[in-house]
């Protein structure tokens, strides 16, 4: 009975050793938030950020007495960096096989949160922003999730959110006038959000302004990663060498609640040269900015020894036309790597 009893003794402490707490996360996808989302203990306009699940180990045990930290780390895209921006430590709680919690609790639950700490240093810097803009400084906010039973480690964790705050879109090409030769061109623009949304309408005749041309249906309209869109030669209605068309972009900024707001640019406008198709020179740059970066080196010699086009365009000795020339480009943008080797003829 003596050796039985001591056996249970020394067992007892390995198991609550061994038992440990999952941390796992899931963040909404934001672009930007306020001074308010941040504070979300203290917040007056209360939107879901994050979820945090714990689950113990092994599956389906109860286990109490456990503390859960929170911490914030901000590095700002100026290069200020703020760790222990927050901190935050729950009361003791208990985890039966399984617990969810997720930013709205800490501010409905008070008695969840035993401490909450700003540092009055990045919270002054926050403020200085955020108040006149309405928005938190552009940088990485990095939470760490950490758990303690009785003083020891039981479990960690982490997400963060990336905020870029675009504000504003600038249209690069095609120049606002400008007489393309091209009816697959290459728009191009500056927006730091993750998704854009191009249209491009046909100005009829009888249109004076570029609003009225920007109205009913558009010639196309794609929603695209990124900050180009080449006009593809597959579209359903093709740009017609002659006519013009006026175009704008409209950045896809992702804000706390689920929502999304658009920030729309200015119109810009330019005009189908009436040759038929592009030049050989257009098309090589096309294929120049379609393929990696490692190729330059490639198309520079190209021109450095005075070559030119000759005027047809074969894929491994078979000719294709400009159309078929631009779905293969269209497919190279989208898939560069694709490419293991390139030799021009």
């Amino acid at each position: 009975m003596r050796m039985r009893l001591l056996l249970l003794l020394l067992l007892t402490p390995l198991l609550l050793r061994a038992q440990q707490i999952t941390v796992n996360t899931q963040t909404a996808p934001v672009d930007m938030l306020t001074i308010s989302d941040v504070d979300f203990l203290n917040t007056t306009t209360p939107k879901w950020l994050f979820t945090i699940v714990l689950t113990t180990l092994p599956a389906g045990q109860t286990v109490d007495n456990v503390v859960m930290e929170v911490t914030i780390d901000v590095n700002l895209a100026s290069g200020e960096v703020y760790e222990n921006a927050v901190y935050m430590k729950t009361s003791p709680l208990t985890i039966a096989g399984s617990r969810t919690f997720t930013n709205l609790d800490f501010r409905s639950d008070r008695a969840l949160v035993a401490q909450y700490v700003t540092n009055p240093t990045a919270k002054k810097r926050f403020e200085e922003t955020a108040l006149p803009s309405g928005t938190m400084p552009a940088g990485r906010y990095a939470f760490r999730v950490t758990l303690t039973r009785n003083g020891a480690s039981a479990g960690e964790g982490s997400f963060a959110f990336i905020l870029t705050n675009p504000s504003s879109i600038e249209l690069l090409s095609p120049l606002s006038g400008e007489m393309t030769a091209n009816p697959f061109p290459l728009f191009q623009w500056m927006f730091d959000g993750p998704k854009s949304k191009i249209s491009i309408y046909e100005r009829l005749p009888g249109q004076v302004s570029l609003e009225e041309s920007a109205t009913g249906i558009p010639t196309l309209v794609s929603e695209i990663a990124g900050s180009s869109y080449q006009y593809p030669s597959f579209a359903a209605r093709q740009l017609v060498p002659g006519k013009s068309y006026v175009w704008f972009v409209e950045g896809i900024v992702r804000i706390s609640g689920g929502t999304e707001r658009l920030i729309r640019s200015d119109l810009r406008s330019f005009t189908v040269g009436s040759g038929a198709e592009p030049s050989g020179y257009s098309l090589l740059d096309l294929l120049e900015q379609a393929l990696d970066a490692k190729y330059r080196p490639l198309f520079d010699k190209l021109r450095e020894d005075g070559l030119a086009p000759a005027g047809t365009i074969r894929l491994d000795g078979t000719p294709v036309s400009v159309p078929e020339f631009m779905q293969i480009v269209n497919e190279l943008r989208n898939r560069p790597e694709s490419v293991l080797s390139l030799r021009v003829e």
